[in-house]
Order: C-alpha cells, then sequence, then structure tokens
C-alpha cells in the first residue's frame, strides 16, 4: 500500500497558510477550517474547544478539512482523537483523504484511555473509525485488507463489543460496493456451513445480532462480483426458520444474477413458506420475482404446475389462502398459454374448491386464465359448466365470467354447456 504524504503534506501546509492569512486579515474568522487549525493548540483543552466550536456548526465541513482531521487521528488525547473521527464521519466521502490514518488507527490497539482523577476509563476507537469508512463508501476501497483483519478478528464474537466490531466491519465492506470484491472468498468460508445458524435458532436469538444477515448484505452491494457465493446463499433459501435469513439470501442471488437458472424454483417454494410475521418479506419478493418472468422454458412452466398442485392440494380446505399466488401463476400461464395445457386440470381442480356463496374473489381470475387458454381447457369445461349452471351461484359477475371462459375454450362441450345455459336463462332457472 502506497502512501500519498508528499502530496498529504503539500496540501497540509497549503491549509495552514490559507488559514493563517484568512485569520490575519479577519475574513472567515469563524469558518470551520479556520477553528479546525486551532488543534494545533499545544495543550488538549484548546483542541477538544476547536472540536466542540466546529460540532456545534450547521455548515458542512470543507473537504480540505479531512485533512487536518486525519493528522489528529494520531493525538495522544483520546477525546480530541474520538472527536476527530466525530467530524471525519459527518464529512462523509469528503473524508478519503483520511483512510491510511484509519488504517493505522484500525491496526492498533481497539480501547484508548481516558483518566480521570481516580481511575481509567476505556473507550472504543474501532468502532467510530469503522463507522467513518462506512461513510466514505467506496473510496474506502484501500482499507479491505485491514477491514477483513477486524472482521476475522471478531468473527466469533466472546462479546457485545466483538459482536459490535464484527457488524460494523461488514457494513463497511457492504457501503465500499464492488471495490471490496477481495473480501468474497472469506465471507464464503464464514457462511458455507449453515449448522451455526442451527445452533443459533435452537438458542433463539435476536435476528439483530444474527451474524448472517450483514454477510448477505455486502454480497448485494458487491453484485455479479460476488458470483463464486451462489451455492452457499442457495443452501440459505432452502432454511425454514425464518423468511428474514431467505429473504436476504434471496435478495443476494437477485443482486448477483438476476438470470441464475435456480433463481425461479427457489421463489416458487419461498411463496408456500408464509408461516409468521418475519416470512412476510421473503413472501413479497418472491412473488415479484414469479410476476416478472416472461420468458419461461416449458421445464419451469411444468414445475410452475406441479407447485399449484402441491399448494393446491395441500390447503384445499382453505383454497382463499392461496388467492394472491393464483393470481401471479395464472399471469404466468397466460403469458405462456402455449406452454399451459398442463395446468388446465390444476386450474379446474380450483374452480371445484370453491364454494358457490360467500367470498369467492379469486375465482374469476381463474376462469379468466382457463378462458385464455382456449381448446386446450376443454378438461375444464365440467367443472366451469357446474359453476354456471348452479342456482347457488348468484354473485353478480361471477357467472358472466364462467360463460366468457366456455366461450373462449369454444370446443363441442363448451358450446354445449352455454346451450345448457342459454335454455336455463330463459326459463328464469336462478
Amino acid at each position: 500500500m502506497t502512501r500519498p504524504l508528499p502530496k498529504y503534506m503539500a496540501v497540509k501546509s497549503s491549509i495552514l497558510v490559507s488559514c493563517t492569512i484568512l485569520f490575519v486579515c479577519g475574513a472567515a474568522s469563524s469558518s470551520p477550517l479556520e477553528i479546525i487549525t486551532r488543534l494545533q493548540q499545544a495543550d488538549s483543552e484548546s483542541r477538544l474547544k476547536a472540536i466542540e466550536d466546529v460540532r456545534q456548526l450547521k455548515d458542512p465541513l470543507p473537504r480540505e478539512a479531512a485533512v487536518i482531521l486525519a493528522e489528529y487521528l494520531k493525538d495522544p488525547d483520546t477525546r480530541v482523537l474520538l472527536g476527530a473521527l466525530e467530524l471525519l464521519e459527518r464529512m462523509g466521502p469528503d473524508a478519503s483523504i483520511a483512510v491510511f490514518a484509519l488504517v493505522d488507527l484500525l491496526k492498533g490497539d481497539p480501547i484508548r484511555y481516558v483518566y480521570s482523577s481516580f481511575e481509567g476509563i476505556g473507550l472504543d476507537i474501532h468502532g467510530p473509525a469503522l463507522r467513518v469508512l462506512a461513510s466514505i463508501g467506496p473510496a474506502a476501497k484501500d482499507a479491505v485488507p485491514t477491514v477483513l483483519d477486524v472482521f476475522n478478528k471478531h468473527k466469533a464474537p466472546k462479546d457485545a463489543s466483538d459482536v459490535g466490531r464484527r457488524d460494523l466491519a461488514l457494513e463497511v465492506l457492504a457501503k465500499i460496493g464492488p471495490n471490496a470484491a477481495d473480501a468474497v472468498p472469506v465471507l464464503i468460508d464464514y457462511i458455507k456451513d449453515t449448522s451455526p445458524l442451527e445452533q443459533w435458532f435452537h438458542s433463539s436469538p435476536s435476528l439483530k445480532a444474527m451474524p448472517f444477515i450483514p454477510v448477505f448484505r455486502v454480497f448485494q452491494s458487491l453484485g455479479p462480483s460476488a458470483n463464486a457465493a451462489l451455492p452457499a446463499l442457495k443452501q440459505y433459501t432452502e432454511l425454514s426458520h425464518s423468511g428474514a435469513v431467505r429473504y436476504e439470501a434471496l435478495k443476494a442471488i437477485v443482486a448477483i444474477d438476476p438470470r441464475s437458472p435456480d433463481l425461479y424454483p427457489i421463489a416458487l417454494r419461498s411463496l408456500s413458506r408464509v408461516t409468521r410475521p418475519s416470512d412476510k418479506e421473503d413472501f413479497e419478493l418472491a412473488l415479484e420475482l414469479v410476476r416478472k418472468q416472461s420468458s419461461l422454458s416449458r421445464k419451469e412452466i411444468e414445475m410452475t404446475v406441479e407447485f399449484l398442485h402441491h399448494i393446491t392440494e395441500e390447503r384445499k380446505g382453505n383454497v382463499f389462502t392461496n388467492e394472491l399466488v393464483n393470481d401471479v401463476l395464472c399471469d404466468v400461464f397466460v403469458r405462456h398459454k402455449d406452454l399451459a395445457g398442463g395446468a388446465v386440470p390444476v386450474l379446474a381442480k380450483i374452480v371445484e374448491y370453491y364454494p358457490s356463496q360467500g367470498a369467492v374473489s379469486g375465482l374469476p381470475k381463474i376462469l379468466e386464465t382457463l378462458g385464455a387458454l382456449g381448446p386446450q381447457a376443454d378438461a375444464a369445461v365440467p367443472a366451469i359448466k357446474k359453476k354456471v349452471l348452479d342456482p347457488w351461484f348468484a354473485i353478480e359477475g361471477y357467472r358472466e365470467a364462467g360463460v366468457e371462459a366456455l366461450k373462449q375454450i369454444n370446443t363441442p362441450a363448451a358450446r354445449a354447456a352455454l346451450e345448457e345455459y342459454e335454455v336455463k336463462k330463459k326459463t328464469n332457472f336462478w
């Protein structure tokens, strides 16, 4: 790692000269930059006062301020050091010149002491340093090896401070994004075994403390450069414990390879797992992925039919729980109607399961889909006919949806059903 020391010192000297001129001339005497130069004061209290004065300013700090603040990350007074870190975090990407100084800080002891009259108080400096790197974002790419060292040191946490540093290191990698691609092998090794997750759930941890979700978010930010992580991520989409874990793993797969051949079957399986509130995001993302499919293969359509059959038979006592899924799958079948003939028996079964009275809002969509499939939906005619001719099937518009489906199917059986319907209609059968 090459440090830009000559440029660094040249910029710093230029800033100090400029600030001195401004101060002597009376111009910008209360500017953030002028106040920060008071960090040059020999005593700690004056430096602390300068930091406090800058803290009170509402104006953004000029980019040049990062040069001076980076120099004071070496300050022997821990209070000055922490104040400089706070101001650098406030500067965000404009603090990028401080990256090397932050790296040096992370290579040292994580705790610095502030001494009072009676005792020393240990204060964490690695956490604030990591937060500064996260605020800098992609420009902090030179810090990746050191941040990985911090992660490795704390990946098996012994206490809350270890957990905090581990998760902050992951946050930094996520904020750096594709420039942190060197982290991929380390993180794959960390998540490739799901057994720690099993242990985590058995001990009923809070999701906040769970290490896997922050790792998945790193992969999401890395995108295609994390392609090697796909096999490890896929195993987490199969876990039944938590929709939150599945959701973040699925999001990572989408970010890495939105055309992954495994993505569609994973999304289908996720649609059958809404068992607790934490599953909602997983379900909605999967639903959106299935809804977007416009060019599925015959094999994938067969897989969709099989999935629809599974959830229909599994929940036939309460067909309404499937209505949202049914609507999306019906759209898939309509977009692929040349391949969707195999869906007819399952769709006909769903028509049969719907009651003739009550809330049957999902039924018109099924009937519309069968109609769109045309003559290949002939096997569904008996089920549609039964609904159309049922005297109790009196919800306005629903009988008409069945009649329209029969017209579109337009096979001999469908036409015969329509003739029977017309006869009963004339005799006021309903």
